[in-house]
Parts: C-alpha cells; sequence; structure tokens
C-alpha cells in the first residue's frame, strides 16, 4: 500500500473512532449540549461541530434547544433520533421447568415498543423464526438482532452440546446465527447469556473494572461471566468461567448441593474461592434465587485461610434479566456505532 493510501486509510480511521466517541456519549448521557460532548471524548470544539452536523444530516442524531444557557438564550441540546432505526432482543432464559423466550424491539434511544413473552416446554426454532418474523411485518426498520443464550458457540457457529440446557435440544446441529441472519437479511449478534448479563452490569457500575458474575438458578448448573480491563473474557473456546466443570466437583455432586440453602452457600463459596485465585476479580455479583443478601456469603469466605484484604467485594443481585437487557442494548448500540468485530464481546 503506498504512503498516500496509508494516510487516508489512517484519516479514515481517526474519523470514525471521533465519530464512535460522540455517538457514546449521546447513548450515554441521552441529551447534551456540545461543551459536554467536547469534555468527556477530549475531541476538539470544531471537530465535534462537524461530527454533529455530519449525524444531523444521516438523521442519526437531532438537535433541540431545551437548556438554557448562561445568556439567557436556549442552548442547542443534541440527542440520538429515537426514529432512526430499530433493535430486536431476544432472550432465552430456563426457570424450573420452562424456557422462556423473550423478544423485545427497541427504538434508537432504548424507548421499549414491543414485547413478546412465550413460555414453552421446549422451544420450537421455526416457531422463533415466525416471531421473529412477526416483529419484522411491524417494525420495518431494525438494523440488530441481539441474542442471549445460556450455552456456547463453538467455531463453526453451532451449539456446544456440552453446555446445552434443557429445552433447547431443536437448536442442536443449527448455525442459528447464519440462519437468522440469511433469513433476515440483518446483522446478528448472538453470546452467553451470563457474559452479555456480565456486560449489563458493567455499564451501570464502571467503577469496576475486573469483576465476574455468578449466576447459580437452582435445577441448572451455573454460569459466570468474567471481565477484566472493563473487556469480557471469555477465553479461546468461550469456556472461561465455566466452573460446573471443576476438576473433583461432578455435576451430580453440584446438584446435590442446590438442594437446599447452606448447600448452595458452600458451592458458591467454592466458586468464588475458585475465581479468586484464578483472574482475582475486584468484585464478585451473584444472582441466586436463595441468596437475597451477601452477609452469609462474607461470613463463609472469612472461614477460609485468606486473609480479609484479599477478599473480594460480593454484590447481590435478583434480577439477572435486568442486566441481560442492558447488556444486550449495549451490544446493539456497539455494532451500530462500528465498535464490534467478528460478532464476539469487547
Amino acid at each position: 500500500m503506498k504512503v498516500g493510501e496509508l494516510m487516508q486509510k489512517s484519516i479514515q480511521n481517526l474519523r470514525k473512532t471521533n465519530k464512535e466517541k460522540v455517538l457514546k456519549v449521546l447513548y450515554e448521557l441521552g441529551q447534551c449540549q456540545k461543551s459536554q460532548i467536547v469534555e468527556l471524548t477530549s475531541l476538539s470544539s470544531g471537530t465535534c461541530h462537524n461530527i454533529l452536523q455530519e449525524l444531523i444530516e444521516s438523521k442519526e442524531v437531532v438537535m433541540n434547544s431545551k437548556f438554557a444557557s448562561t445568556g439567557g438564550r436556549k442552548a442547542k441540546c443534541y440527542e440520538l433520533n429515537p426514529d432512526y432505526c430499530q433493535l430486536l432482543t431476544i432472550s432465552f432464559f430456563r426457570e424450573y421447568d420452562d424456557i422462556y423466550n423473550i423478544m423485545k424491539v427497541y427504538d434508537y434511544q432504548n424507548h421499549l415498543l414491543e414485547e413478546k413473552k412465550s413460555q414453552p416446554k421446549k422451544l420450537n426454532f421455526q416457531e422463533l423464526l415466525n416471531n421473529i418474523h412477526s416483529m419484522f411485518e411491524k417494525y420495518q426498520n431494525i438494523q440488530v438482532i441481539m441474542i442471549a443464550i445460556p450455552a456456547i458457540l463453538n467455531e463453526q457457529g453451532y451449539l456446544d452440546e456440552s453446555f446445552l440446557v434443557r429445552g433447547l435440544e431443536d437448536l442442536k446441529n443449527r448455525q442459528i446465527q447464519q440462519e437468522i441472519q440469511a433469513q433476515f437479511h440483518v446483522p446478528v449478534i448472538i453470546d452467553n447469556d451470563v457474559n452479555i448479563a456480565t456486560k449489563g452490569y458493567y455499564s451501570k457500575h464502571q467503577e469496576y473494572k475486573d469483576l465476574a458474575m455468578i449466576y447459580q438458578p437452582l435445577k441448572e448448573l451455573s454460569g459466570v461471566g468474567i471481565l477484566q480491563g472493563g473487556h469480557i473474557h471469555s477465553g479461546h473456546h468461550g469456556m472461561a468461567g465455566e466452573l460446573s466443570f471443576l476438576p473433583g466437583l461432578s455435576k451430580q455432586q453440584q446438584f446435590e448441593y442446590l438442594k437446599t440453602k447452606e448447600g448452595t452457600l458452600q458451592l458458591l463459596t467454592i466458586f468464588i474461592l475458585t475465581l479468586l485465585v484464578t483472574v482475582d476479580p475486584e468484585t464478585i455479583v451473584i444472582s441466586c434465587p436463595w441468596i437475597e443478601e451477601s452477609q452469609k456469603i462474607e461470613e463463609n469466605l472469612q472461614k477460609t485461610m485468606l486473609s480479609k484484604e484479599v477478599l473480594p467485594h460480593i454484590v447481590v443481585v435478583e434480577d439477572i434479566l435486568k442486566y441481560m437487557n442492558l447488556g444486550l442494548l449495549e451490544l446493539g448500540h456497539e455494532f451500530l456505532r462500528g465498535g464490534r468485530n467478528n460478532g464476539k464481546i469487547y
């Protein structure tokens, strides 16, 4: 590549990066003035002005006059255009003997436009496609689909049967990401549900740069998301955090632990200590129906030989679906801003 071509490509990449910075600020703040964008992006006023004008021309951003300036006149306020596009999120969630399939459509400002919830004993892939089709018929500006699934996709795009949750058997031997993309002609982002929930939690708690989230249902094995330096760490094969495969702890033993609240506390203590001596997160977030507060877990940890100074901060959350949904929206907006790469979370 010639020097001139390299310089041109470098300039284009810089413009793209600057545009992503501006869009990220607008996404996180909702409404803001240009001075706020300049401060938060560290870009010059002229650069921000040019990017905002470009975004207004493309109708991705709209301008209002809602804030009073110090001179008495209303200052210009910028925000994402809610009508610019729509995003479709799909969550698969198992609770006891049922699989929940939760489908939501949002506008570009993350206002919920419609929610459809089904509760089959087993998921039927064709019914899933039919439900997506009904959403596309009603909302004709969906530009990206994000899917959270309690499974791991291998490099060929198939679900790894070792991690398949009961009720999702119809998804075996299918390249579901490719099949959905081929039918609806929009990008499909699909990833592990707990990884996505971990990303969603971080989006609201960015003070924790290194954290892990343990999701422990009562009738299924655990799922764990690991975030290091603000980025999800899933490992080369997506195995990072699959603590149910720990040596010396069979699946049968884990289900025995889960029969009682005290057993569940012991199992979670094992998982926390494993995370502590492998990735050493600052904070561990726990979602489990039997765990309502962190005190019992902290007491269990203090009984170990580890000093109090090295124990992680424990946070208990009730609604993992809340953070899963936040994570899906984060992924969708990252993609639309241009910050995605090969369908993996960064």
